[in-house]
């Protein structure tokens, strides 16, 4: 979806990815467990599954690097809370053919929020031109485009140190003292997980 000037946002529909696939400076990422994307996926996408359960297939490892480094730090001991660091990032946009310029599109199935986090994972690095299939690829079936089985190739790059985004994250100090600040809203994203690990304390 683009705005008046041409600018492409954070939403990309599947009439606008279709007509986009050919496009050299386009990367798509899908995000679905490994499985799935054997199964059937866009044509010239990746995949980045987050954890060996899931991009190990067949015998072949072909997340191209991703893994849970590319979900959350791996080190930390809170599950999802941290971003992976930095060389991480890197040696994953290396692996998945990613230049610092190509605008990046990112679906799942469209019911879960892999999309999103891989999205918020990028824009932290500083990547610029990142967007979302609006429905994943169950809208992409049901508006009639075709899938494929092949897997796709890629030509790793070097896509140089990462400019992280120091304005995507706020930590603990950063939310204590803005906890009195009317134009600041804290929303509990976590909710499903926090009544999970409640029952498990």
């Amino acid at each position: 979806m683009q705005d008046k000037d041409g600018k492409v946002g954070a939403l990309v529909d599947t009439e606008w990815l279709n007509e986009h696939l050919s496009d050299s400076s386009i990367k798509i990422i899908d995000a679905r467990p490994t499985p799935l994307y054997l199964a059937g996926h866009i044509k010239n996408a990746v995949n980045s599954s987050y954890g060996p359960s899931e991009y190990m297939s067949h015998g072949a490892d072909i997340s191209r690097g991703g893994g849970v480094e590319v979900f959350s730090d791996p080190r930390k001991g809170l599950p999802y809370q941290d971003l992976p660091a930095q060389s991480l990032i890197e040696v994953f946009s290396k692996k998945l053919g990613i230049r610092r310029d190509d605008h990046v599109i990112i679906y799942t199935d469209g019911a879960d929020a892999l999309a999103s986090r891989l999205f918020y994972t990028l824009d932290s690095m500083g990547h610029k031109k990142l967007s979302i299939l609006d429905g994943g690829l169950e809208q992409w079936q049901a508006d009639g485009y075709e899938t494929s089985d092949e897997r796709t190739h890629v030509n790793p790059v070097d896509y140089g140190a990462a400019e992280m985004n120091q304005g995507c994250c706020a930590d603990t100090e950063w939310v204590l003292s803005h906890m009195a600040d009317a134009n600041v809203k804290l929303v509990a994203g976590l909710a499903y997980y926090s009544l999970f690990f409640s029952f498990q304390a």
